[in-house]
């Protein structure tokens, strides 16, 4: 009896160990990179900030004009305003002048000399008393230039006495629009003449200068 349990004992056993070899031979083995996992690293791409293409730049700007600057329709406007009083030396006409409270009146880049705007409304007021200037006897108007029946142009800020280089601004005045009335088609530099009338940022004229050539 007792050899008899002891083999069924050892069949059980027997049986149980060829489950488990057959679990194992029926099992896939992990592949060696399955068993080693490797995380790489996510990629992040970074979008560099493109930059913004600044503006191109362009010529420098004064506040008395740029040479080749085109008039405006209130630079237009002033000059009409004093070639009508150069020419009508009325009352109508004075009052359409834009002037300020005082103008200098100056002979090219000389220290301007200032009058009040009320003793520029007779013709006199306008006289620059003086002997001599660039070869020319006195004395001098700028109304007297401006009259003369001739064709003329406008430019902005300094400019060229006829064959001469450009003239530059008066340091005082730098901060006043320059507006130059010329005549034009001139066939010696002996006919040129030139009233540069300075406007403020107001609109108002605060200096008239004229030039001549120097013979």
């Amino acid at each position: 009896m007792a050899v008899r349990l002891a083999a069924i004992f050892l069949i059980v056993i027997l049986s149980a160990a060829c489950d488990r070899a057959a679990d194992l031979t029926a099992r896939p083995s992990a592949s060696p990179a399955e068993a080693t996992l490797t995380t790489s690293p996510i990629a992040t791409s970074t979008v560099a900030a493109r930059p913004t293409a600044s503006p191109s730049p362009t010529a420098a700007r004064t506040p008395s004009g740029t040479p080749g600057e085109a008039p405006t329709a209130d630079d237009e406007r002033v000059v009409a305003a004093m070639v009508a009083f150069a020419r009508a030396r009325d009352a109508r006409s004075f009052a359409a002048l834009p002037l300020a409270n005082t103008v200098g009146l100056a002979l090219d880049d000389q220290i301007p000399l200032p009058r009040p705007a009320s003793a520029l409304a007779r013709a006199d007021g306008w006289v620059l008393d003086v002997d001599e200037f660039h070869g020319r006897v006195g004395p001098f108007s700028a109304l007297d230039l401006l009259a003369m029946d001739v064709p003329t142009m406008i430019s902005i800020g300094p400019h060229p006495v006829c064959a001469s280089p450009i003239s530059p601004t008066p340091a005082a005045l730098a901060d006043q629009r320059r507006i130059s009335v010329q005549p034009r088609d001139i066939d010696t530099c002996l006919k040129w003449w030139a009233v540069d009338v300075y406007v403020s940022a107001a609109g108002r004229i605060t200096t008239v200068a004229l030039d001549l050539w120097s013979p």
